[in-house]
């Protein structure tokens, strides 16, 4: 959730280091497109500020075009706090969510393959029966 240029490369980089999903790594990237940015850049920015107990900015007096602007520059901070904690939160719910989904998944394919292996006994035994 930290808004870093180059952004798949490094999710790329950490997926293969880790032993991460790549391809899920690298397209969970495009959540934070533009449509959804203005959102989650606004929740991480009072995130931060309500964490570090910094004023919140009002929106219109920061100067957008000038990078050295003080109350850009102040924003700063709690905008980069509430990322890094914002990107934990997900990471850890995220974690157990994709974790607790492949788990039923898995407990799905065994029931499955259970229930088609006592059809198949069921059906064995009638078919002895109907032939002897």
């Amino acid at each position: 959730m930290v808004p870093l240029p180059g952004q798949m490369i490094v999710a790329t980089f950490v997926a293969i280091r880790v032993g991460a999903n790549v391809p899920l790594a690298f397209s969970l990237i495009f959540i934070t497109n533009p449509l959804t940015m203005p959102v989650i850049y606004l929740a991480a920015y009072l995130l931060g500020s309500a964490l570090l107990n910094a004023p919140v900015i009002d929106a219109s007096a920061v100067d957008w075009l000038d990078p050295t602007s003080p109350e850009l520059l102040s924003i700063w901070p709690s905008f980069l706090v509430g990322c890094f904690v914002m990107g934990l939160l997900v990471a850890f719910f995220g974690y157990f969510i994709a974790d607790g989904l492949w788990r039923m998944r898995i407990a799905q394919r065994i029931s499955d393959r259970a229930r088609r292996r006592r059809e198949r006994k069921a059906q064995e035994k009638t078919t002895a029966k109907n032939s002897g």
